[in-house]
């Protein structure tokens, strides 16, 4: 290939983030140069395709129908490019990608980021949160972990074990529930996404279901709220284990109901053998399996 046919790097970078941003002053702040040399850049850019990108005005620019024909492909070319980076920069300095809802990022596997250093020194582990199902073919993740009904053909999944739901409260509303019938009384705070699926758990063939209903958005604010006693509502065991076993949340009576969804590992069959991977795997899995135990007389 002729490279002599192709405009500098420096150039399209110029070009691409003045007109993302619709400033030449922007974008070198952007690109930390001066914005003498965006216009530089830009400039010359121009004078090599021959024609005009932007139409300069008194205080601002705007790309011309050929600069927005121009900035498609641009754009383009930039993010295979820095995809293609990003992916070879990862394999050779080992970097996974472990996805996975707040709660349990931040209740027990960003707490326990040091003792996986400690394991694979060499490997640089990053987790990212994200409720909603991992496309691997165009989501930059290595691993996810999800609750949620599996498995699913064509990818590697590990199930780390059932989930059940317990009733919880606020250690002050607890004292408030002299018997079942006072829990009804109660707000049902849930995650609005399993909304339908706390009440049915919660159905009482006496006290039907509950009055009022208040929802959030993901289930760590759920157990936030519940805690500083905006109402009860159901814990997943063992993910909530810690919550309980701290007394932050309390179970006011024995109940439990195993739930469809599951604790699931899911990654790319390819990457299942990564170095680091398996380690990975068996890292997570022994958290799961620190998490404390179910009550005696749940129902598993």
């Amino acid at each position: 290939m002729n490279y002599a046919n192709i405009p500098s790097l420096s150039q399209l970078k110029a070009f691409e983030a003045a007109a993302r941003l619709q400033s030449f002053k922007l974008a070198a702040a952007e690109l930390c140069i001066s914005p003498s040399a965006i216009s530089q850049q830009i400039r010359l850019l121009e004078q090599f395709l021959g024609c005009r990108l932007f139409e300069r005005k008194a205080r601002a620019i705007e790309l011309t129908s050929i600069g927005e024909t121009y900035l498609r492909e641009v754009c383009s070319c930039l993010a295979q490019l820095a995809q293609a980076t990003q992916s070879f920069r990862r394999h050779q300095i080992n970097i996974l990608r472990l996805s996975t809802v707040p709660f349990i990022a931040h209740d027990f596997a960003i707490p326990a980021m040091p003792s996986f250093f400690k394991r694979c020194p060499e490997v640089e582990l990053r987790i990212e949160t994200d409720m909603g199902l991992v496309d691997f073919d165009v989501q930059d993740v290595d691993v996810a972990l999800r609750v949620a009904v599996g498995p699913w053909p064509g990818l590697h999944c590990e199930k780390l074990g059932d989930l059940i739901v317990v009733p919880v409260c606020s250690p002050a509303i607890e004292g408030k529930l002299d018997n079942v019938e006072a829990f009804y009384n109660q707000p049902l705070v849930t995650v609005d996404s399993r909304k339908e699926q706390m009440i049915e758990i919660f159905a009482h063939a006496q006290y039907g279901s509950h009055k009022k209903i208040i929802t959030f958005n993901t289930y760590f604010e759920t157990m936030r709220a519940i805690e500083q006693g905006v109402g009860v509502g159901g814990a997943i065991l063992p993910i909530t284990g810690n919550w309980i076993k701290s007394g932050c949340l309390r179970i006011p009576f024995q109940f439990s109901q195993k739930i469809p969804q599951s604790l699931y590992l899911i990654c790319k069959e390819e990457n299942r053998e990564r170095p680091g991977m398996i380690a990975l795997f068996e890292w997570l899995r022994e958290i799961y399996d620190d998490l404390p135990g179910l009550p005696p007389w749940s129902l598993v």
